[in-house]
């Protein structure tokens, strides 16, 4: 059977999503699955499925095509050619992926119910977000729904963790220090980088320390003893983080390549709903979370707000957080979580937190 999912979506959405199409194509090898991914996942997927079974499209224009007839024209062409029998929507999807699921999609159609999709009659299999529900275990819902309607094997109660195999580059020389990832999808959900960069101080003195540079941390001045590094790649960041003591960051999809490679974590959390925290190797990650900003988390279940809405207090929930007492959380942290080397997650050993 032919199968189509839809995941064009940011790189922690799709990470969480891996496991999906991993149980897909380990479980029912007869099938042709063939997905829609975006430009920044696109070599996670291409590791699993081959490139002729893959359509890697700018989330952006994804998004807005269902608005633009001749554009959303190539992606139908593009779909109609996999022949898919049934199709597979992720939680975040747009109108596009509705459309095109409709319209190509097969007689199947499985995928999450949302108040912003216009089109009729775009799905046979509706499964509903519950309360207090994380999304990749929502999303795994409906891969165990579409399995069932399709007649394949029932999946797990709980999805696996994701499998890094055939994602991980030639090997870097070890490293044992600490990565600080200071960038974010947008503005508010940053903790200063000046904080950042006062953190990376403290934490020079006694490690190695590793500063991934975004555009907006260029001019951010750090001791040279610092080693600061530009993203590669996918491949790149997995490397390090397997072989990282201590991953720092703000939620973010780094914050999910750590959870996968099971690296020790802290996370400075805003604006972001839990149920967007990461599902996998949860005790080896610390959540900073202000516990007393009334608007924390401002962001719903659904989708991001985009801005910071506190007029009063600015950024309260991440400026809460000194560079000291990240600094202090961050020393226990590595005491208690950080003697041994970090191990790669595989398919065989692998275990839900």
């Amino acid at each position: 059977m032919n199968v189509a999912l839809f995941k064009v979506s940011s790189l922690g959405d799709s990470l969480a999503y891996l496991s999906i199409v991993q149980a897909l194509q380990r479980l029912y090898p007869d099938w042709k699955v063939h997905a829609c991914v975006s430009e920044f996942a696109a070599g996670l997927f291409q590791a699993v499925l081959p490139a002729s079974q893959l359509l890697v499209a700018d989330r952006d224009e994804f998004h807005s095509a269902w608005k633009h007839p001749l554009r959303l024209r190539r992606l139908l062409r593009r779909v109609r050619e996999w022949q898919a029998q049934a199709a597979l929507l992720g939680d975040d999807q747009p109108n596009t992926a509705y459309l095109l699921a409709r319209l190509a999609g097969g007689a199947t159609r499985v995928g999450p119910v949302r108040d912003f999709i216009k089109v009729p009659d775009a799905l046979t299999h509706e499964v509903a977000w519950r309360t207090g529900q994380g999304i990749p275990l929502w999303n795994w819902e409906m891969a165990r729904m579409f399995a069932r309607v399709t007649g394949g094997e029932e999946l797990p109660v709980s999805p696996p963790v994701p499998s890094i195999d055939g994602l991980e580059p030639l090997p870097l020389a070890a490293r044992r220090g600490v990565v600080i990832h200071p960038g974010a999808g947008k503005a508010y959900q940053r903790w200063d980088a000046h904080r950042f960069a006062e953190l990376a101080r403290r934490l020079a003195v006694d490690h190695d320390v590793i500063w991934f540079d975004q555009e907006f941390t260029a001019d951010v001045r750090l001791p040279r003893s610092v080693e600061r590094l530009t993203p590669r790649s996918l491949q790149f960041l997995l490397e390090l983080l397997c072989r990282a003591r201590l991953f720092v960051g703000n939620n973010s999809g780094p914050m999910h390549v750590a959870a996968m490679a099971a690296c020790p974590s802290i996370i400075l959390n805003g604006p972001s709903h839990p149920v967007w925290d990461p599902m996998w190797n949860t005790e080896r990650i610390s959540m900073l979370r202000a516990a007393n900003v009334a608007c924390q988390p401002c962001d719903p279940p659904a989708c991001p707000v985009g801005v910071c809405a506190n007029t009063r207090e600015p950024m309260a929930c991440l400026n809460a957080w000194s560079a000291r007492e990240v600094f202090a959380r961050c020393e226990n942290w590595m005491e208690h979580h950080c003697s041994g080397g970090m191990v790669l997650p595989s398919r065989e050993t692998a275990a839900p937190a």
